[in-house]
């Protein structure tokens, strides 16, 4: 096999290696960020529970002054 296709194979080979690790990487990064929005929206929740709980507490100490 002359030379030049030797290269031109091993030249691709590196770069499907390369696409591969680039599509694990992007799967692992995908996983990240919807792990991290299921932690953010249970954040949210927790927070708007707790403005429930202030406005409650606030209607009770100062019933007439909430609008």
């Amino acid at each position: 096999m002359p030379k030049i296709l030797t290269g031109m194979i091993a030249e691709l080979r590196e770069n499907t290696d390369n696409i591969a690790e680039s599509a694990c990487n992007t799967a692992s990064s995908q996983e990240h960020t919807e792990e991290l929005v299921q932690q953010l929206g249970g954040e949210i929740k927790q927070i708007e529970r707790m403005n429930s709980t202030v406005k409650e507490l606030e209607m009770l100490q100062h019933p007439s002054e909430i609008i």
